[in-house]
């Protein structure tokens, strides 16, 4: 039985604003990947997410995708509650919690899964790299998207399959810091990235998991008082 299409939706706008930061503030001096954490009497992790929480089995890194991703797929379709749930728990988790790698990777990659071919869309992996330097008011903020089909879903494993994600959104991170502002202000950027992207979806495809149509979305460079898109 299909969840109601507006839930569906719902809840897959709340995990693009995970990714694309909506809602998130930067550390002054610091560089990070922008995550939605709403502090204003949120609630805590507690027993009311003990149905998202029992999916965090010993051994569910070592499970197939396709086990996985059907035991959450049967979470979803017993409680209609479920993804509610689940979109409380996202927004309230914080990085130290010990549940936090859990609720905002594996779980998140697995139910944006199970919308996007409940949509009948492509499942697309879409993170936000913001690089910050205070001392020069400099903000550089890069949002990105690529596709990915598990190719053999009996075959990847979930450590796997998040590994590969998190894998291209690190390295993509890891590239824009290394960057100095003024590079990271030039009319090139956008190329640059992009090229990196699209090497990045080539090398990261494997006979188990396939990436494609990478997209650099959108660049926005604050430095000086002034605002440019490029």
């Amino acid at each position: 039985m299909k969840k109601n299409l507006l839930t569906l939706v719902a809840v897959a706008v709340l995990l693009t604003c995970c990714l694309t930061g909506c809602g998130a503030s930067a550390t002054a001096g610091t560089s990070q990947e922008s995550v939605s954490v709403n502090t204003l009497d949120t609630p805590r992790i507690d027993e009311r997410h003990a149905s998202v929480l029992a999916l965090k089995t010993a051994n569910y890194q070592e499970q197939s995708v396709k086990d996985f991703n059907a035991t959450v797929e049967a979470a979803i379709e017993k409680d209609e509650n479920f993804l509610s749930l689940y979109s409380e728990a996202l927004d309230a988790i914080t990085p130290e919690d010990e549940n936090y790698t859990f609720i905002h990777q594996t779980l998140r990659h697995s139910i944006n899964e199970f919308i996007m071919l409940e949509l009948g869309e492509p499942v697309t992996f879409s993170p936000t790299t913001i690089k910050e330097d205070m001392n020069e008011n400099f903000v550089f903020t890069a949002m990105y998207a690529i596709e990915y089909e598990v190719l053999d879903p009996s075959g990847l494993t979930i450590s796997e399959r998040d590994q590969s994600l998190e894998g291209i959104q690190q390295e993509i991170h890891d590239l824009i810091i290394a960057m100095s502002n003024e590079e990271l202000k030039a009319g090139n950027i956008r190329e640059t990235l992009q090229a990196s992207l699209d090497n990045l979806a080539q090398t990261s495809s494997t006979q188990f998991i396939a990436f494609k149509n990478a997209e650099i979305q959108i660049i926005e460079v604050h430095s000086g008082g002034q605002e440019s898109t490029l």
